[in-house]
């Protein structure tokens, strides 16, 4: 139970919630853009994490993997256009739904919007 809550302090460190945040936020840029996926993002950022602790390294990974996760199904279910392979099968099974509340005169957030906190 030690071992777990002095893990549990190393990532509650604000600098490595702030290294989660932006990984976040870069993962959600680059899994927008179609053509450049979660693999493609993490392996450009490695020789970068290979110089951090391996704390802080872990959680920017973590945040742009879901990020990237979630960027490509934004892409997918606003654009048709899925932004990541994983994605191109909400580009068929949520289309429909979500252009169906926009167009009934109120707005409805896709369903990848709403999970993207708990999915990884």
């Amino acid at each position: 139970m030690e071992h777990f809550l002095s893990a549990l302090g190393d990532i509650l460190l604000p600098l490595n919630f702030a290294l989660l945040f932006a990984g976040s936020a870069l993962g959600l840029l680059v899994g927008v853009l179609p053509g450049l996926s979660s693999p493609m993002a993490l392996a450009l950022l490695i020789p970068i994490a290979f110089g951090m602790e391996p704390i802080s390294a872990f959680m920017i990974l973590i945040g742009v993997y879901v990020g990237t996760k979630t960027g490509g199904a934004f892409s997918a279910i606003l654009m048709r256009t899925p932004g990541t392979p994983a994605a191109a099968t909400r580009r068929y099974c949520r289309q429909s739904g979500w252009r169906q509340s926009r167009d009934a005169g109120h707005w409805r957030s896709p369903p990848a919007a709403r999970g993207a906190p708990v999915r990884g």
